[in-house]
C-alpha cells in the first residue's frame, strides 16, 4: 500500500478503500467487503498474556504428552509474536492448537476464568485470525 492520502469529508490520512489489510500505528484494520475488524494492542501486551498462560499451565492437570504439546504451542506462539513484524498467521494457528488441545484434555473446563481471559485477549489482538480459538472457549 502506498502512502497516498485521501480526504473524504472529515476522514483524512491513509484510507483503505478496498479489500485487504491497512496498517496504521498500533492497530491493523482488516477489511473484507463490508466487514471491518480493528485489532488494538501491542505485542508486549500479548507477551505478558503468554507469560500468564505459561504460569497457569503449570497448575493444570495434564498428561506429560498434553503438557509438552501445550508448552510447544506457547513457545511457538511467543516466537511468532516476539519479532519486529509479528507472524499473526502462525500465532493464530498456535493459539488455536493450544486452546483445542486444552479443551480436548478437559483442562479448559477446570482451569478457571483467568486462562480463558488470556486466550480471549490474545485472540482479540489477532483479530479474525484468532476467531478459531475464541470459538473453542
Amino acid at each position: 500500500m502506498g502512502e497516498e492520502r485521501h480526504r473524504f469529508g472529515n476522514v483524512q490520512g491513509p484510507v483503505q478503500t478496498g479489500d485487504g489489510v491497512q496498517y496504521t500505528a498500533g492497530r491493523d484494520q482488516y477489511v473484507a467487503g463490508r466487514d471491518q475488524v480493528i485489532a488494538h494492542g501491542d505485542a508486549r501486551e500479548v507477551l505478558a498474556e503468554l507469560a500468564g498462560l505459561r504460569e497457569a499451565l503449570a497448575g493444570l492437570r495434564l498428561t506429560e504428552a498434553e503438557r509438552s504439546s501445550a508448552e510447544q504451542d506457547l513457545a511457538a506462539l511467543r516466537e511468532a509474536v516476539d519479532r519486529p513484524d509479528p507472524d499473526t498467521t502462525a500465532a493464530g494457528r498456535h493459539l488455536r492448537s493450544f486452546t483445542a488441545n486444552l479443551k480436548e484434555a478437559g483442562a479448559l473446563a477446570t482451569a478457571g476464568v483467568a486462562l480463558a481471559e488470556s486466550i480471549a485477549k490474545i485472540a482479540h489482538w489477532l483479530g479474525p485470525l484468532g476467531a478459531a480459538a475464541l470459538a473453542l472457549l
